[in-house]
Formats: C-alpha cells, sequence, structure tokens
C-alpha cells in the first residue's frame, strides 16, 4: 500500500525531475477523493501530501496551474478537484 510512504520520497518522485509534484490520485491510487484517509492528521503520509501539493500547487502561478492540469487531467472520480483547491482559502 502506497499509504506508508512519506511525503519526502515523493518529493524525490518529481515527475521526470521537472518540478511538479505527482497529483494526488496518482500518489495514493487507492484513494477516493472524498476519503476519510486525507483527513487523519499530519502523522499519515496522504494528510501530509496533501497540505505538501496544496502548498506547491498554490505558489504557481496561474498559467502553470492551467499547464498542469492540462498534464495532469482530473480522473472522472476526482471530477472538480481543481475548481474545489481554487475555491478553498490558502492557509498562510
Amino acid at each position: 500500500m502506497h499509504h506508508r510512504r512519506g511525503v519526502e520520497e515523493f518529493y524525490l518522485e518529481l515527475d521526470d525531475l521537472s518540478g511538479h509534484m505527482h497529483p494526488m490520485w496518482a500518489a495514493f491510487p487507492d484513494l477516493y477523493m472524498v476519503s476519510m484517509v486525507w483527513r487523519y492528521g499530519d502523522m499519515f503520509p496522504p494528510e501530509r501530501y496533501k497540505h505538501a501539493w496544496h502548498h506547491w500547487y498554490r505558489r504557481l502561478t496561474a498559467e502553470k496551474q492551467l499547464d498542469y492540469q492540462k498534464r495532469f487531467p482530473a480522473p472522472t472520480d476526482w471530477e472538480g478537484f481543481y475548481s474545489d483547491v481554487a475555491s478553498v482559502p490558502a492557509i498562510p
């Protein structure tokens, strides 16, 4: 299972060394978008990864976010993910 992996490993696995973090559905393919595992707390790798991904994604320019969305379109069961991310205020 992917749950035991640390966030640090995912940073080391940036897509083609291009600086992209893997989308959450690729990093944890056995989890659904609405899975409670994303909310278990920062001591669990999925929640840590979610926070790290959101922080990383929000630092991208709007143009780079659109490029990322084109490169990594959300699968059907993650439909609305990018609009949900855009609607949540960033945590400083």
